[in-house]
């Protein structure tokens, strides 16, 4: 199984998040909750984020690396 590490840098996810529309609503009170929660994971060159059929109980947000 793939290992997840907190995100400790906010500011790089912070204009992701900004435009996610369901996200548009939120305090920054339930903004600072969201980030506590918030995982990185690095997945290399073809390695899968998620199949067809498998039940993920998280939301993946993804970048294009360098």
């Amino acid at each position: 199984m793939k290992e997840y590490a907190p995100l400790t840098d906010v500011e790089s996810v912070l204009s992701i998040l900004s435009q996610i529309s369901f996200l548009g609503g939120v305090s920054d009170s339930e903004r600072d909750q969201i980030f506590r929660r918030l995982e990185i994971g690095l997945f290399k060159k073809g390695e899968y984020v998620s199949r067809k059929g498998t039940c993920r109980r998280t939301f993946t947000l993804s970048r294009k690396g360098n």
